[in-house]
């Protein structure tokens, strides 16, 4: 069985990414804010104590041994998972975690690594957005009221998922824009589903139903008042972006062995 994590920036579009990709009947989405498995007593209990154990391993509050055994629990849910009979037939496991995730929002950020770890055969899949349109998500949502509380999170979190994709690299690293999966979803998601090994048939006839519409990255500068509109586009200027090329023009030259 094979693991698809995806991450990225809250308000990039990681659910919507996880609703499209669970489609297939062989795959089953464990979570973050949307489970889809099959019907089966054992299901939802496995579901949920492989997301309590992740939510421990990712709080940063958590003492070391605290810590350690979050990661031991999760691995033997997992493995308690791949032998159910609850999971039987099933040839992808997906589970995704926007950064941050959960509430107080500075205590619960992913690390990509322990995913690695987690099963042999495991997909990274990061989803990126303009930051500018990722803080307005976030603050049109109600994560926050703050802008600007908003926009240093969003930045904090992109530094640690470039970083961590640069460290990962391509093998294991599939970096999709959200807008580019709005405008021209066919395409975009063609191409993950084969990285992914995921069936695409499913995934074209459910995206029907799904209002993936192009020009949403502008929403933010149509409905934020000029002075923090000013201010958002100020603080996420060229020089900071830089550090997010990984994030926005993918690996260079991708390099993807299946």
């Amino acid at each position: 069985m094979k693991l698809i994590f995806i991450g990225g920036a809250e308000g990039s579009g990681t659910t919507l990414l996880l609703r499209l990709l669970s489609v297939p009947d062989v795959c089953a989405s464990l979570g973050g804010n949307f489970v889809k498995v099959p019907h089966h007593p054992d299901a939802r209990l496995l579901v949920k104590a492989f997301q309590d154990a992740n939510s421990r391993l990712w709080d940063r509050k958590l003492s070391r041994s605290d810590h350690e055994k979050a990661r031991g629990d999760w691995h033997v849910v997992t493995e308690q998972i791949l032998h159910s009979p609850a999971f039987s037939g099933l040839t992808h496991l997906i589970f995704k975690r926007s950064f941050p995730f959960n509430q107080p929002r500075d205590r619960y950020t992913p690390d990509i690594w322990d995913s690695l770890e987690l099963l042999l055969d495991t997909r990274i899949v990061i989803i990126y957005r303009n930051p500018c349109a990722t803080t307005f998500s976030a603050f049109r949502r109600g994560f926050d009221s703050d802008l600007r509380r908003l926009a240093v999170v969003c930045s904090e979190q992109l530094t640690w998922l470039a970083g961590q994709a640069r460290a990962i690299g391509p093998d294991f690293v599939r970096i999709i824009s959200y807008a580019s999966m709005c405008e021209d979803p066919i395409t975009t998601l063609a191409s993950l589903t084969e990285f992914c090994g995921i069936p695409f048939d499913p995934i074209r006839l459910a995206m029907q139903g799904q209002k993936l519409e192009g020009g949403t990255d502008s929403r933010y500068s149509r409905e934020l008042e000029q002075s923090d509109l000013d201010w958002l586009e100020g603080f996420f200027d060229a020089g900071r972006r830089r550090q997010w090329d990984v994030l926005e023009r993918g690996f260079n030259p991708v390099s993807v062995k299946l």
